[in-house]
């Protein structure tokens, strides 16, 4: 959602498959009763796939995109964030940052109040990531 809004706001398409001129020259090409229907906008996108997709599917409501990152932390990349970019050696040896505070953030990941930790951290995870790819 936040990155369709970005790029309305400043006339930008980030949707892959409708950046092919030749799809939009299609699209341009048809009347507008295929493209809008009294159930909503975007006809003919979802009538290009129903035969391809579960009912289910086709019929549910918008979602968003929601990246897993408590998942991440906890598995999936816990070593590689934990051992690789947030380990204490390299925390204190790079200087920018307080550990002690990283590892109380560390430890509230386990807790039953993540949302605004996993986002901080997810932030500092990304940085550090960059850090060591430019600068190390």
């Amino acid at each position: 959602m936040k990155v369709d809004l970005m790029s309305m706001a400043n006339s930008v398409e980030v949707r892959c498959p409708f950046l092919d001129h030749h799809v939009v020259e299609f699209a341009f090409s048809l009347p507008s009763h295929y493209k809008i229907s009294g159930e909503g906008r975007k006809k003919i996108v979802k009538d290009s796939f129903r035969k391809l997709l579960p009912e289910e599917i086709y019929n549910r409501g918008k979602q968003g995109f929601e990246i897993p990152m408590l998942s991440w932390f906890r598995n999936e990349l816990s070593s590689f964030i934990f051992d690789e970019l947030l380990n204490e050696e390299f925390i204190k040896e790079q200087g920018l940052f307080d550990y002690e505070f990283i590892s109380t953030m560390k430890r509230q990941l386990h807790s039953s109040k993540t949302a605004s930790i996993v986002e901080q951290l997810w932030v500092l995870v990304v940085f550090q990531y960059w850090y060591k790819k430019y600068f190390l």
